[in-house]
């Protein structure tokens, strides 16, 4: 037995060794293909069983050495590549190579991270650069380029792009100064300062040799000098005739100096001048030669004072001879008896001059007249007509027939028709109608007699002149009787006869009778008439016009007295303007509004009451307005101090201050370009009076503004002015009086070309003290004026930072070229865009005017279903867009019922009240819908079959039923019975859709019953032997159980009798392909 062991031990040994020695040798060979994942994972495995083992010791440290050797190189050979490579993005590639060929390498890993940062960050700048090049902004572009130059100087093309981007930089530079140098000399063209338009192309010369477009316009601009030239010599002609009153020559002289040099301002004002003076000399002659050369002398100039008086004059002329010609055509028409035609001419010439009190009368006195005349025929009308129907109403009382009387009674009837409601034609009508109702009963109680042979002749003979001669037609039925159209009156010549109506023909007799007429006093007689009773109408208005200014108040109007404090104020009454303070007037009774306006005070409102009882004065204290301070500047930083206290800071270059205490006051404005100091006074209701400014470095323009009155100060001069594009005058020490200026906004121009400024001046009624600051930086201002606060401005697509105050927003130091310009307001419809020039020391002026959007509520969704249908009260309104949202404007205020549909999925109703003005905003699960349940159905055989359903990856549950509502998806629907095969389907269900799957089970066939398997120690095998109820055997190499591999747990139990481990094998295929588990008493 001990030989055994021995044997045993020694093939132990021996078995392990030799595996040792394998695995050494495989790993070796692992090492030399430099498979050195596997080598070190056979050098672990023996490590771990064996962890003292110097020969895998020493293994593995090769192992290891030799990989990072070999890794060592390949980021050597890989940063070499990456250093090599220009492009950032092959270079990402290859760390991203580097980086899944060895994970986890933290070298690789940041060299990717810092490699795709760099390439972000110069793609960044690349995509900035080429942006501000498409916008122009070619310094911005080559600041980029720079910036991504010092970033990555290997970029592809840096170079070249670079170049391109100051070659297009210099373009435009040179562009916008040939532009500049245009617009100059264009302007001093248009103004015909043609010396000053050739001495600025000729500067121009040197730097754009051989320009074309230069070139042209200087020969236009010598062209101008020879005709300014040749005009200057027409314009002294034509002042020399014009002094010796040889108007016809000197006007004609004049206009061919203007037609030569249009816009020489001399010139034109000695052409105004003489066009007035020849006017003047023709208007009492000759009104129309006169307006004819007034029109042309204000369109030239539209404010002269002269002509715009001479033009009040000829338009008096003109009233004076239009009413004339009136009264006498009227006169002549009336005369001829033609009323209507008088009081057309009437009113015609009234169109053209309405509320002439002379034409007034005569419209009155005619129409009066006319209505007279009418009144006079309807009356003979009717007279007529009541003599017609009384004689029907006598014959009818004397005739015995009743169809006779019937036929009376039908001709009185349409007669009356001319004047219906009359009382006494129908009274006599009714004495017709009741002759016929007896003679019609009486008849009704004898016996019929033969009818008659022939036609029926009425007693009496014929109404006058009213029927025709016997013989006619027989008489019509009274309903088949022709209406008679009620007369008309016609025109005083046409109304010598009164024409008889035609009737029916009746069958009655003839009997002449006298034609009436309707006759007018003769035509001589009729003019004397008028003439007299026009006379005294006049004389009676002027006497009524003079007692009116005497008398005292109408009857029913109360006195009432407005006294102001000050007085002189404006005084209106219900919004209307009834005069100055103090004030009296006469009012009926009621509630008025008073409003009391006067330039430096605040306006002033009162109530009161108006009755029939004697009232006191009506009082109003205006309270004066305090002085307001404005800085305007284009200095990029600077400090304000007013009366030496604390500083305050610029803000966007200007400085605003109210409520000025009154006194004197001393203003310094500093900064980096230069400084100003700007004394001036204040008082109560009072315009500021102020000083010249006195400047370093800078120019200052200093506005003193009361109302319409104001005053101008300057740092330099003197210089000319113009406001709104006309001459003011010349701005020199001691300042400028500017007068009439209307409330608003004003273009304001100082000095001439090339030292000219334009500032945007606002008028108001209160007290303000404006100082305009210009350096010589290359920038301007530009004022955007919207009439409401807190619009928001865009310059170039770019919201600007503050928001519109007191209806502008003045945006300084804004660098010199075009801008777009765009404006919004919530509640506001969005105005176009528009576009103005900056211009370098001038302030540039945009106007938008604001129109409120409609009253209503708009709906927007966020987060939506794209896709989903919104209907609003029933009503379809559009449809989700891809990003989930979606806008409805123009909703009613009120409750609203808000409905989205989407196929597939479930409706969703929601009810939100709208308010006008605001906007209801639904998101999230608001908006949120359910997809519809899809259905399935399975038709099964045999019936009794189990079903089961789920998802893939999940445990099946049974169903109830053959039929299930599921949410869309994909399932596995699985059917079972005993003694058939089980069947399984996969089926896609879809929301709203009914899915039918079809099972037919087979049927399985009967199987021979199965042999007892194998269990408890039979299934090891023999060789074992039983001691105190446990198994044992001896001897080595591998025992297995034979079973069928099964998937599933096998428990045994064993015992270690001798040694230090138990271990056992899973899944043995031979010696060395086993899973090895082993177990000591430690664990």
């Amino acid at each position: 037995e001990r030989a055994t062991a021995y044997r045993n031990l020694y093939d132990q040994v021996r078995s392990e060794h030799d595996s040792i020695k394998n695995t050494y040798d495989e790993a070796r060979q692992h090492l030399a293909n430099r498979n050195f994942a596997q080598a070190l994972a056979l050098c672990e495995e023996v490590l771990a069983k064996r962890p003292g083992h110097a020969l895998f010791q020493a293994l593995k440290f090769d192992i290891e050495e030799q990989q990072r050797q070999e890794l060592s190189a390949r980021i050597v050979e890989i940063d070499r590549r990456v250093q090599a490579e220009p492009d950032l993005d092959r270079r990402v590639a290859i760390l991203e190579e580097a980086v899944s060929s060895y994970p986890g390498e933290l070298h690789f890993e940041r060299a990717l991270r810092l490699t795709r940062d760099k390439r972000d960050l110069v793609n960044t700048l690349a995509a900035r650069a080429r942006q501000h090049e498409e916008r122009g902004e070619f310094a911005e572009a080559l600041s980029q380029w720079e910036t991504l130059g010092a970033v990555y100087p290997q970029y592809p093309g840096l170079s070249f792009e670079m170049e391109r981007v100051v070659k297009r930089r210099d373009q435009q530079a040179r562009a916008e100064a040939k532009a500049r140098v245009i617009e100059q000399a264009n302007r001093a063209l248009e103004t015909g300062d043609y010396g000053a338009a050739l001495n600025e192309l000729r500067r121009a010369e040197a730097e754009f040799p051989g320009d074309a477009e230069l070139a042209s316009l200087e020969e236009v601009a010598r062209q101008g000098i020879q005709r300014n030239q040749q005009a200057q010599g027409l314009l002294e002609e034509g002042r020399r005739l014009c002094a010796e009153q040889r108007y016809g020559e000197g006007v004609q002289t004049l206009r061919r100096a203007l037609e030569m040099d249009p816009g020489n301002l001399q010139v034109r004002a000695a052409l105004v001048e003489g066009l007035t003076a020849q006017a003047r000399l023709l208007l009492d002659s000759d009104w129309r030669a006169a307006e004819s050369l007034i029109s042309e002398a204000l369109e030239l100039d539209p404010g002269h004072a002269p002509a715009r008086s001479l033009r009040a004059l000829a338009q008096d002329r003109k009233r004076d001879e239009t009413v004339a010609q009136a009264f006498l055509q009227a006169r002549e028409l009336r005369a001829a008896g033609d009323l209507q035609g008088a009081l057309a001419q009437a009113e015609q010439a009234l169109a053209a001059y309405p509320g002439e009190p002379r034409l007034v009368q005569l419209r009155d006195i005619l129409g009066r007249e006319l209505q007279q005349a009418r009144e006079v025929e309807q009356r003979a009308a009717r007279r007529t007509v009541v003599e017609e129907v009384r004689k029907l109403e006598r014959e009818a009382a004397a005739e015995s027939n009743p169809l006779t009387v019937e036929a009376y009674l039908a001709r009185a009837r349409q007669i009356a028709g001319q004047f219906p409601g009359d009382a006494e034609i129908e009274s006599v009508v009714g004495d017709i109608q009741r002759r016929f109702a007896m003679l019609n009963a009486a008849r009704r109680l004898e016996p019929s007699p033969a009818p008659p042979t022939g036609p029926v002749q009425p007693a009496g003979g014929l109404v006058s002149g009213l029927y025709p001669a016997a013989g006619s037609a027989a008489v019509s039925p009274p309903e088949e009787a022709a209406a008679l159209p009620r007369p008309v009156i016609p025109p005083p010549e046409e109304a010598a006869t009164l024409p008889r109506p035609v009737v029916p023909a009746q069958p009655i007799a003839p009997k002449p009778t006298a034609r009436r007429r309707l006759v007018l006093p003769s035509k001589p007689v009729l003019a004397a008439v008028a003439g007299g009773v026009l006379a005294l109408a006049i004389i009676a208005g002027g006497v009524a016009l003079l007692s009116r200014r005497h008398a005292s108040p109408s009857a029913g109007l109360a006195p009432v007295e407005i006294r102001t404090t000050p007085p002189g104020a404006s005084i209106r009454v219900n919004g209307e303007l009834r005069g100055v303070s103090d004030l009296k007037l006469s009012l009926a009774p009621g509630a008025y509004q008073i409003e009391a306006q006067m330039e430096g005070y605040q306006t002033a409102y009162a109530s009161f009451q108006v009755t029939a009882a004697p009232a006191p004065p009506v009082q109003l204290t205006l309270e004066p307005l305090a002085t307001s301070l404005r800085v305007v500047s284009d200095l990029d930083q600077g400090r304000v101090v007013l009366d030496e206290g604390a500083a305050r800071d610029l803000q966007e270059g200007q400085f605003t201050l109210d409520g000025l205490a009154a006194g004197k006051h001393t203003l310094k404005v500093s900064g980096r370009d230069g400084e100003a100091t700007i004394n001036f006074e204040t008082a109560p209701a009072a315009a500021p009076s102020a000083g010249d400014p006195v400047t370093r470095n800078l120019a200052a323009v200093v506005l003193a503004s009361l109302g319409s009155r104001a005053r101008l100060y300057a740092s330099f001069g003197p210089v000319p002015v113009e406001v709104d594009g006309q001459p003011a005058g010349q701005l020199a020490p001691g300042g400028l009086e500017l007068a009439n200026l209307a409330p608003g906004t004003h273009e304001l121009v100082v000095g001439a070309e090339p030292n000219r400024r334009k500032m945007i001046i606002d008028v108001s009624p209160a007290p303000v003290l404006t100082a305009f600051l210009q350096s010589n930086r290359d920038v301007g201002t530009l004022v955007v004026l919207t009439g409401e606060d807190g619009v928001r401005v865009f310059l170039n697509g770019r919201e600007q930072r503050r928001t519109t105050t007191r209806g502008q927003l003045r945006i300084p130091n804004l660098p010199v070229r075009e801008y777009a310009v765009r404006v919004a307001k919530e509640g506001f419809e969005n105005e176009p865009e528009q576009r103005v020039a900056v211009r370098k020391g001038e302030e540039s002026k945009l106007e938008f005017k604001l129109r409120p959007l409609p009253r209503v509520a708009t709906l927007s969704i966020s987060g939506g279903p794209p896709g989903a249908q919104v209907l609003l009260d029933g009503q379809a309104v559009g449809t989700i867009q891809n990003d989930g949202s979606f806008h409805h404007a123009g909703i009613g205020p009120g409750e609203h019922q808000i409905e989205l549909r989407r196929e597939r999925f479930a409706p969703r109703l929601l009810r939100r009240t709208f308010t006008e003005g605001q906007a209801v905003e639904l998101s999230g699960a608001e908006v949120s819908l359910e997809r519809l349940p899809g259905r399935l159905q399975v038709v099964v055989t045999p019936r009794d079959a189990r079903l089961a359903i789920g998802r893939p990856g999940e445990a099946l549950r049974p169903m109830s039923g053959t039929n299930a509502e599921l949410p869309e998806g994909t399932y596995m629907v699985v059917a079972r019975a005993p003694d058939y095969a089980e069947a399984s389907q996969t089926v896609e269900i879809a929301a709203g859709q009914v899915q039918t799957v079809k099972f037919e089970l087979t049927r399985l066939k009967a199987a021979a019953a199965p042999a007892p398997a194998a269990s408890g120690m039979a299934v090891w095998g023999g060789g074992w032997s039983v001691e105190g109820g446990w198994f044992f055997r001896r001897g080595g190499n591998y025992v297995l159980a034979q079973i069928a591999p099964v998937d599933g747990r096998i428990v045994f139990t064993a015992m270690l009798r001798k040694g230090r481990r138990l271990r056992w094998v899973v899944g043995y295929s031979d010696e060395r392909n086993h899973e090895l588990f082993e177990m000591d008493k430690r664990s």
